[in-house]
């Protein structure tokens, strides 16, 4: 991606006006998904550990639950558990989907300026090089997408470990005297 940029404002300098507020509109549009995709994980989490445990239970207690004629009513729970989970899992296949969109427009729209303006500047600098240019400009939205989407599956992933060191904030009891190792 850095090759791109690089061709790009050696070939035709003042195109490296475009670029940073491409990155800025690229970092506002992450800043507001990244947010979104940790909610999001947050919620798909809180609502698997519910369907997990009732799955559990259900199979501990299942000669009990069809001894008593009740099998229908832990089917209908298992169903409406089971719906908030994949309600939750389709946000958190949606929100990077709505974000690449976004991405993708991004990425249109500089193509667009930059073809144009290597069309309207094809007499004044070198053809080759305007080629080579436009060639590495068609792979500038998939690296583009590509890098901010590894960025988002990083920040994504890291919210257990924010979980867990907020864990270790809490305030720990001291304990008097010596454990037993066992």
């Amino acid at each position: 991606m850095l090759s791109i940029i690089i061709l790009s404002i050696v070939v035709l300098p003042w195109i490296a006006l475009i670029y940073p507020v491409l990155m800025l509109l690229v970092g506002i549009l992450f800043k507001l998904t990244i947010a979104a995709t940790k909610e999001v994980s947050r919620v798909e989490s809180v609502s698997k550990s519910p369907l997990l445990s009732f799955l559990q239970e259900s199979i501990s207690g299942a000669s009990t639950i069809r001894a008593f004629g009740r099998t229908q009513d832990f089917i209908n729970v298992n169903y409406k558990l089971l719906n908030k989970n994949i309600i939750a899992n389709q946000w958190a296949e949606a929100v990077p989907l709505w974000f690449s969109i976004r991405v993708d427009l991004l990425a249109i729209l500089t193509l667009a300026t930059i073809s144009t303006i290597c069309v309207m500047a094809r007499f004044q600098s070198d053809s080759i090089m305007l080629s080579l240019l436009l060639t590495y400009v068609l792979n500038f939205q998939s690296c583009l997408i590509l890098v901010v989407r590894m960025a988002m599956d990083v920040e994504a992933r890291m919210v257990n470990v924010q979980r867990l060191l907020s864990v270790l904030k809490v305030p720990q009891e001291k304990i008097e005297g010596d454990l037993p190792l066992e």
